[in-house]
């Protein structure tokens, strides 16, 4: 028994904030929530609590929320996923005493969830500060389901536990169960009139002789929860830092560490904080939060560096995006602070933070503070754009950066690509002048398997950085439009207006978000995985989940806009958020951002992906010839079939990934001749260079495995022959450069971005060349054909992306879905668009009427076109 009931209060606090399906009304004074703080004692550290099921199920009904948990193809859906994990949760427990138990105690909490229920942590009162001062108690309003909760209480109580005794005790006038096993805090429960009482390490039972009593909270409950306004009450939480400060200090004495803890708070401007206040619930269709950070004192630290923002950067977002952002921080200050704390934690730590800064910025010849901290004005806005109707693409994002000086931030943006050419690695940084801006690209392989190549340039006093160019360019359609009535902002939209009405004055953080399109878009990317997900976690055995989700329009048409934003007053940091879904206030930085697809970046992420199959591979035949050594005196083989004759490696491996299926050599070439005992820089193995262009994966005698250049690699396997006393082999790197066979260019390797401005270079592009479009709408599919003149005459203006790039184009026909770019089978005519297999990120080409590759279509052609063989 006691078991069960020791988890019960922790999970209680867990099942107070993640039940949703539970939500406020509309009444103020005083809810059942208020009402149970009566009895808080006043050595109480934080409390949670909640008004309970029964008072908040018609307010909850009201709600957006109430509204999709009625549906019913919401509720078919979670019954199918609750039967499942109560299934799997009752067979994984073989011990049936275990399953008895959580049966009890899963009937116990829903019982009990209905009520008003306050769960506390407080110190005994009179006792010196320890860990065994330390109690926690629930306390629950029984009403009209005390009988309920009686009986779900008894049979949590019946289910045996053999290394506790149990007793009943009087505590103020009343019968109280008590339960202890060996070196383990006392429990206490049972009932107080008509509130059940469960209490942790609480031997006096202060808590049960308060309630029998009726004592009120010698605590001043209402100036703690008015600190922040009330919505009935889903949830009141509550924690006095400055009472867990003295009680810490009164166990750990003049403990150092602790010291330095408080110290490091103290520079950061923590150790100014004294209480934290939150409280949420429902208004209508919004569910609505408020919390209070009280600062003691004049603000420093962190807080000192939040400053105050203008909603005017909102103008200069689009109408139709998923959610945005603006805050204003002084990042030099922030530096600082920064800094300030890690030398008062350690002096050591500082000087070796202070050393590897002060190297890194001699070797980029910039200062980080200087050229880029104080660069930054502090102002930062940004937002997320909507997919593109392709499940695999999330969306768009865009970052401003106000400057103070726009020279000088781009002279340590070239010092930085100038830093990271130098380097070593898959990482590269390049630019491109495009109608009078350089625009700048970071190329890193795996995020851009991801669709993403971040981008930017400086306009004016800002520097604009996006997930890809296409949403760069986005933003400059926005920000050097001279007039604003031709391309609408969002703080002009009815829904920004709406959620904006009652804004408090000097606000340090705003986040506004759709919650229509964003949760439009999150349905759309869940339905891609989740079949895949549940046909693996059924073909595995675990669980047979349904194989659909609940249709997207049945949540969305409930769905509307959020406002979240954060302020200085009097008391401290508040935070207020309103909407269907609402969001933590000021997660402005966290935008949830995607990227649209762009198959030359795809490409270039799939060819990094292989060079790293290749040198795994490589590394693994490394290995195996180091443990051939082993047992043949530091001698490698002969050749590298000795390895798979003794099964030290497996046949597959010597095949690599990138090269073509038609190539007849070798993958790997060895060097034989060499011991284990040799210089490591010497090669014993690398990849051929028949099928490859700019380097190749090297293995060296230390077992290490790197790429190199055609140049560096020529030198390190000349220097390895001289040992050998053998004539070097010749090497021809005579593969050609990757060609994305997608590009608009049909006669240029170089994607040539198309603008609305007339270009001073050559684009090589034939703009009577016709682009095949299709609705995504599955009721209509509609197929449209534009030229590349026409596209480049549409809205918005900038860079057009490569196939299945972004174009923000209406259907002629239903005109509420967004047309996706397609490609036309060159073998029948069909007109489709490409999916991406989500496991693999590589995109299925194949026509799906004729079967055809739409690749090798192409390839074919232009080896017949250019005599190619």
């Amino acid at each position: 028994m006691r078991k069960q009931l020791g988890g019960v209060l922790i999970l209680s606090c867990f099942f107070l904030v993640m039940n949703v399906m539970v939500v406020l009304g509309a009444e103020r004074t005083p809810t059942p929530a208020e009402k149970l703080t009566v009895f808080l004692p006043e050595e109480m550290l934080g409390f949670i609590a909640t008004s309970g099921g029964d008072y908040l199920k018609e307010p909850f009904e009201r709600s957006s929320l109430g509204k999709v948990w009625a549906e019913p193809s919401v509720q078919e859906f979670y019954q199918k996923i609750k039967t499942q994990v109560l299934k799997i949760s009752s067979e994984e427990m073989c011990d049936q005493d275990d399953k008895a138990g959580f049966d009890a105690w899963l009937d116990f909490s829903k019982t009990v969830l209905r009520r008003p229920v306050l769960v506390c942590v407080a110190q005994k009162a009179g006792e010196n500060p320890t860990c065994d001062s330390i109690y926690g108690f629930l306390l629950v309003e029984g009403g009209e389901r005390k009988a309920e909760i009686e009986a779900v209480a008894t049979k949590l109580a019946a289910v045996d536990s053999e290394d506790e005794e149990r007793s009943v005790i009087t505590l103020g006038g009343v019968k109280v169960n008590r339960s202890v096993g060996k070196d383990e805090p006392v429990i206490l429960w049972g009932w107080v009139g008509n509130y059940f009482v469960l209490s942790v390490n609480d031997e006096r039972g202060e808590i049960f002789e308060r309630v029998a009593r009726g004592d009120e909270a010698k605590a001043d409950t209402k100036a703690v929860w008015n600190r922040v306004p009330a919505t009935n009450d889903l949830a009141i939480k509550y924690v006095d830092f400055q009472k867990i400060g003295k009680l810490v200090e009164g166990v750990k004495g003049d403990d150092e560490d602790l010291k330095v803890v408080k110290d490091v708070l103290d520079s950061l401007g923590l150790g100014s904080v004294r209480t934290m206040s939150g409280r949420g619930g429902f208004s209508g269709r919004d569910l609505v939060s408020d919390g209070l950070i009280e600062i003691a004192g004049e603000r420093r630290g962190i807080f000192a560096h939040l400053k105050t923002i203008d909603l005017a950067e909102m103008d200069k977002v689009p109408a139709d995006v998923i959610s945005a952002f603006v805050y204003r921080v002084d990042f030099a200050g922030l530096y600082d602070t920064v800094m300030e704390a890690i030398k008062t934690a350690s002096e050591k730590e500082y000087r070796e933070a202070t050393a590897t800064i002060s190297t890194m910025e001699q070797d980029v010849g910039i200062e980080f503070r200087r050229d880029l901290a104080v660069n930054l004005e502090g102002t930062v806005s940004g937002y997320a754009m909507k997919g593109l109707g392709f499940g695999f693409s999330p969306g768009q994002a865009v970052y401003l950066f106000k400057l103070k000086d726009s020279k000088a931030m781009e002279a340590t943006i070239l010092k930085l690509e100038k830093y990271v050419e130098g380097k070593e690695g898959q990482v590269e940084m390049t630019k491109q002048e495009v109608d009078g801006r350089t625009y700048h690209f970071l190329m890193i392989p795996q995020v851009a398997m991801m669709g993403m190549t971040p981008t930017w340039v400086i306009e004016g006093d800002r520097l604009i950085l996006g997930t890809n160019m296409q949403a760069v360019n986005t933003a400059l359609a926005m920000w050097t439009s001279t007039q604003p009535s031709q391309v609408a902002g969002l703080r002009e939209t009815p829904e920004f207006k709406q959620v904006t009405k009652n804004l408090p004055k000097d606000l340090v953080g705003f986040m506004y978000v759709d919650h229509k399109q964003n949760m439009r878009q999150t349905m759309q990317m869940m339905g891609q995985f989740w079949p895949m997900m549940t046909m693996g976690l059924q073909k595995e055995g675990k669980m047979k989940l349904p194989m659909m989700l609940p249709p997207a329009e049945d949540i969305v048409k409930h769905m509307g806009s959020e406002a979240s934003y954060c302020w200085f007053d009097g008391d401290g940091l508040r935070t207020h958020g309103e909407g269907p879904v609402n969001t933590s206030s000021m997660q402005a930085a966290a935008v949830a951002v995607g990227a649209a697809v762009m198959l030359p970046a795809m490409g270039k992420g799939r060819e990094a992906a292989k060079r790293g199959v290749s040198a795994s591979n490589m590394r693994q035949i490394m290995l195996g010839l180091h443990t051939y050594a082993l047992d043949n005196n530091g001698i490698f083989p002969d050749d590298l079939n000795v390895l798979i004759e003794k099964g030290i490696i497996p046949e597959e491996i010597l095949k690599s990934p990138l090269a073509p299926a038609r190539f007849e050599g070798e993958s790997y070439i060895y060097v034989n001749g060499l011991d284990a005992d040799c210089d490591p820089r010497y090669v014993v193995i690398y990849e051929n260079p028949a099928y490859l262009c700019d380097g190749t994966n090297v293995g060296q005698c230390d077992a290490a495995v790197m790429w190199m250049k055609p140049e560096e690699f020529v030198k390190a396997l000349q220097t390895t022959y001289e040992k050998l006393g053998k004539p070097m082999p010749t090497i021809e790197f005579t593969g050609k450069k990757s060609r994305n066979w997608f590009n608009w260019c049909e006669t240029c390797n170089e994607q040539k971005p198309l603008t609305t401005k007339p270009s001073s270079q050559p684009t090589g592009v034939n703009l009577e060349r016709k682009i095949p479009f299709k609705c995504t709408d599955k009721d209509c599919g509609e197929k449209v054909y534009y030229t590349i003149g026409e596209l480049q005459k549409m809205p918005p203006p900038g860079t057009m992306g490569p196939m299945m790039g972004p174009m923000v184009l209406k259907c002629p026909k239903c005109n509420n879905s967004t047309l996706t770019q397609a490609v036309e089978c060159p073998n029948c005519g069909e007109v489709f668009i490409m999916k991406m297999d989500p496991q693999t990120n590589i995109f299925d080409d194949k026509c799906p009427s004729c079967g055809v590759s739409y690749a090798k279509v192409w390839q074919e052609k232009y080896r017949l076109q250019h005599g190619k063989k």
